[in-house]
């Protein structure tokens, strides 16, 4: 009777693959093993500096690590060295401020993805100030009542644009939009057919007259706008005309 050759060259393909299975089962074992504990994470992290809470760094420390866990389960090795080095990286990262200052060489000189309009360092030093005090926001300071927070800006802009009121709010979004609901709510708003685009986040024009109630006009073309199209298309209807930066 003939014996079967054993050697691995010989087993049949159910083996060989189970075999190989148990091989990389082993080997990722092995690997997970390098991973370290969450608390040596976020203790290696304070050591250096963090100054996130334990809560945070640890959940950092969690996120960190289940990306090394993947990476590993799919095959890269690291050292465990390797890997405390770079989850605590990442985790000191988190420390790190985002907004740096840099060269704005795009051509733009007010460039919105690069911040907005520099300030001079007289005003930075009154925001400053500002901000770390408590300050007579919506107060009248001579009776103790409750005062309104746009008094002094309304003061001041009627003294330089000679305009009736003042409103601020924090972006251009809502800036047009409470504009045109104010002023030209079913009511015709030229605009040229160039400009009625869309800008970042989403912030499309024509949606926005459309909220504001106003009824979009559009003259000339995508390239060239004069002032005889915009007189062509005023009527006793028109309430404003918009004009856009189109960024």
């Amino acid at each position: 009777m003939t014996i079967p050759d054993a050697s691995p060259d010989h087993l049949v393909p159910s083996a060989v693959a189970a075999e190989a299975t148990d091989r990389r089962a082993s080997d990722a074992e092995g690997a997970l093993r390098q991973i370290p504990s969450v608390t040596s994470i976020a203790a290696a992290a304070r050591g250096l500096g963090s100054a996130l809470t334990d809560d945070a760094l640890q959940g950092a420390a969690r996120g960190e690590l289940a990306h090394v866990r993947a990476a590993l389960l799919a095959g890269e090795r690291r050292s465990r060295e390797e890997i405390e080095r770079g989850v605590v990286a990442a985790v000191l990262a988190l420390d790190t401020p985002r907004l740096r200052p840099i060269i704005n060489a795009t051509g733009v000189i007010i460039h919105t993805n690069l911040g907005r309009a520099p300030v001079s360092e007289q005003t930075a030093a009154a925001m400053q100030a500002a901000a770390a005090h408590a300050v007579a926001l919506e107060i009248e300071p001579e009776s103790n009542e409750r005062g309104g927070r746009m008094r002094e800006i309304g003061s001041l802009m009627r003294a330089l644009t000679g305009a009736e009121e003042t409103l601020v709010v924090n972006n251009c979004a809502s800036a047009v939009l409470l504009t045109l609901t104010a002023t030209a709510a079913g009511k015709g708003v030229v605009i040229s057919r160039g400009e009625a685009v869309e800008i970042g986040g989403g912030f499309r024009i024509p949606d926005v007259l459309r909220q504001s109630g106003a009824r979009l006009i559009e003259v000339g073309t995508t390239n060239r706008t004069y002032l005889r199209d915009y007189a062509a298309a005023t009527d006793e209807e028109t309430a404003a005309y918009l004009k856009v930066h189109p960024s």
